[in-house]
């Protein structure tokens, strides 16, 4: 090929390239929906229904949720994203709201400006009446000592989380594990962290890994897994994460059994669980255009109807949908306006999965501006919907330079929407029946806790007891290891009795021979520390 047809090639690429965006343009809806529109957009599983909870001007660009045991609800907002693809200074428009619903109908009607002046936070965690928040490259702890709604404790517990790459691949989703610790993502990226709270300790430096934090010393390490933006744990610890096409990775093993054998030449700790890539298929009902649809080596080989954002993935284990949805796995897909449910089953040593029912979501919207990006369990037990609301939710930096001028990078930029999904006929006053968890609960009723039926009271219950740390609850959890009606119960008494540094032996060995695959699982991870503890 010459020159003359390798730039006739060149232009007419070029030429494409405006010509889909300029169609793109044109497809796409000139203003949001309106809110009472909004829900008549939507496509979802029979059975089930969907409320909208929070909306503009009460939530601005949210792409985070997370309730503390009080029930209130903690939203960041990334309000100055997509940041500057030349780069540049960063804004400082991101927030962390705290929402209540003052009246118990449901829907948030009262809104605190909890924190201001953040670049581009993307996750929260509840911590000892405070919260963590992810913003690359620190990782803040913020908390309301006079009850005024404001965090008047803002501190960077750790630092050093790459942010030279766009806001898309950064670390996020603090998420509290079995273990105790906090895990997040790195966002395909890496870092040479440090906690300020800690200056004698060396950096740790990794590259496109995953991590963990102790939230009470700060001691960082690096862990299996390689997530974009989205993390979530099983009943049993099991960590699964997403990237852009590839829905559910399963980490398998983590980084330090490998090392224990210097000659070992395998070294992958992750599992596809879910198809990827090209086969990763989605049925969107919108007039969605993808990025790679306007790239030019990418023409004729459109990444449309298949997975191109998938990020917030959540496994489910709430009581708000149906037994058949526990355990299942829900992936936003925020370019193609619809989250997607899949059945996960065993699969040797990991597992697999498959798409809930072809033809159709779970969750799909036809509003273009509908940008779901996370999930999250609620109080009652609903699966929580977290909508970014953006005209255009890609970055510049994926589009071509000679057609970003087309696109609108600011519409939506002031909106934002919270949805909450039960099934039908579900009623709020259904859990009303179990205790009520609070940060006045005694150690009787959290102790309890682990066994209620609803996962938010279970990783609450879990989260509150380590903060408390008390050893007062040692018989309540040894007799709640063995005798709980419900594993993931009997799965995390083991674990706060490791954290308490009471698990004892009578009760390790019962777990061993536990009728649930899940609690024996976790009894042979704790048995590594069992055997360091009693070598006979």
């Amino acid at each position: 090929m010459n020159r003359y047809h390798f730039k006739q090639y060149w232009l007419f690429g070029l030429l494409l390239t405006v010509l889909a965006f300029a169609i793109a343009a044109w497809q796409t809806d000139s203003r949001s929906v309106h809110l009472k529109k909004a829900l008549d957009g939507f496509q979802i599983e029979p059975g089930m229904r969907i409320d909208l909870i929070a909306a503009e001007p009460l939530v601005v660009s949210p792409v985070a949720v997370a309730f503390d045991e009080n029930r209130q609800m903690y939203v960041v907002e990334d309000r100055g994203y997509p940041d500057p693809a030349e780069g540049g200074l960063p804004t400082k428009l991101g927030r962390v709201a705290l929402l209540k619903d003052t009246n118990g109908d449901g829907t948030y009607d009262k809104r605190t400006e909890f924190a201001t002046g953040l670049t581009y936070p993307n996750g929260v965690m509840p911590w000892r009446d405070g919260v963590f928040v992810t913003c690359s490259p620190d990782i803040f702890y913020l908390k309301d000592t006079d009850g005024d709604g404001i965090a008047d404790v803002r501190k960077v517990v750790l630092t050093g989380f790459f942010a030279t790459q766009t806001a898309q691949i950064r670390m996020s989703h603090p998420t509290l594990g079995l273990d105790g610790w906090v895990y997040v993502t790195a966002g395909l990226n890496g870092g040479n962290v440090t906690s300020p709270e800690h200056p004698d300790r060396p950096a740790v430096s990794f590259k496109q890994a995953d991590g963990r934090f102790n939230p009470e010393t700060f001691e960082f390490q690096v862990t299996g897994g390689k997530s974009q933006f989205g993390l979530t744990f099983d009943s049993y610890g099991r960590r699964f994460g997403c990237s852009n096409r590839h829905p559910i990775m399963h980490t398998v093993m983590e980084p330090w059994y490998l090392r224990r054998n210097a000659n070992l030449l395998f070294n992958e700790t992750i599992q596809n669980v879910s198809k990827a890539e090209a086969e990763a298929t989605v049925f969107p009902i919108s007039r969605s255009v993808t990025s790679a649809d306007f790239i030019p080596k990418l023409i004729g080989r459109s990444h449309a109807g298949t997975f191109t954002a998938a990020s917030g993935l959540l496994v489910y284990n709430g009581a708000g949908l149906t037994p058949a949805h526990q355990g299942n796995i829900f992936i936003c897909e925020s370019a193609q306006n619809l989250v997607q449910r899949q059945v996960v089953v065993p699969d040797g040593v990991s597992f697999r999965s498959e798409i809930a029912y072809q033809g159709r979501e779970f969750l799909s919207s036809s509003d273009t501006w509908f940008r779901p990006v996370s999930l999250q369990h609620g109080p009652e037990g609903a699966l929580y919907v977290v909508d970014m609301h953006r005209k255009v939710i890609d970055h510049p930096s994926y589009v071509p330079e000679e057609a970003r001028g087309l696109l609108d990078w600011e519409s939506g930029k002031t909106d934002g929407r919270i949805y909450r999904i039960v099934r039908e006929g579900f009623k709020d006053s259904e859990s009303n029946n179990r205790p009520r968890l609070s940060s006045s609960s005694s150690i009787n009723e959290t102790v309890a806790a682990l066994s209620s039926v609803e996962e938010w009271d279970r990783s609450t219950a879990h989260r509150l007891l380590i903060e408390r740390n008390d050893l007062a609850s040692v018989p309540l959890l040894r007799k709640t290891a063995v005798e709980s009606p419900r594993p993931e119960g009997r799965a995390r008494a083991l674990w706060m009795l490791r954290s308490l540094e009471s698990l004892d032996l009578a009760t390790e060995k019962k777990a061993l021979t536990d009728k649930e695959p899940g609690v024996r699982e976790q009894a042979i991870f704790l048995a590594e520390a069992m055997c360091k503890e009693y070598p006979e």
